[in-house]
């Protein structure tokens, strides 16, 4: 566990912990958002904040369901990073890089199925954008399965 009044970073310890640090430039964080974007089949560009994320991700797909689901995985990815953090500091427990991206796809499928409950997609179509579920239902990998009731 962290102690109280250390302000470092929970992940690597090497800056003090910012919004941006945390969330986009720290060493340990920055891995993710690229693997997220290699998942989602986009282009990655290093940003310098966490609004610069948002607002890529915001600006793909605009007025249309790619751009609601980008937004989604959007908050996952904040919320697996801020939950990761919490756990760290208050409970001693650490992830890998690898434990995150699972709890970025579990959270992002349950988020997307508990909008979208007759959706056939499963944790597995929704995790892997080879599966066939991308066959019919997705415009960009892997956001394989907003059903046109999203909106």
């Amino acid at each position: 566990m962290v102690g109280a009044t250390d302000i470092s970073c929970v992940f690597c310890g090497a800056v003090e912990e910012s919004v941006d640090h945390l969330f986009v430039s720290c060493d340990w964080i920055s891995p993710i958002w690229y693997r997220v974007s290699r998942w989602l089949g986009i282009e990655y560009v290093p940003p310098n904040s966490i609004m610069q994320v948002f607002e890529s991700f915001f600006g793909l797909g605009v007025g249309s369901r790619v751009q609601l689901g980008l937004i989604l995985v959007w908050h996952a990815v904040v919320w697996t990073i801020w939950t990761s953090r919490n756990d760290m500091i208050f409970v001693g427990k650490s992830s890998t890089v690898d434990d995150l991206m699972d709890m970025v796809k579990l959270s992002s499928w349950k988020w997307f199925i508990g909008k979208n409950p007759d959706s056939p997609c499963s944790l597995y179509e929704w995790e892997n954008p080879d599966s066939p579920c991308s066959l019919y239902e997705w415009e960009v990998q892997p956001i394989l399965c907003w059903s046109s009731k999203t909106r």
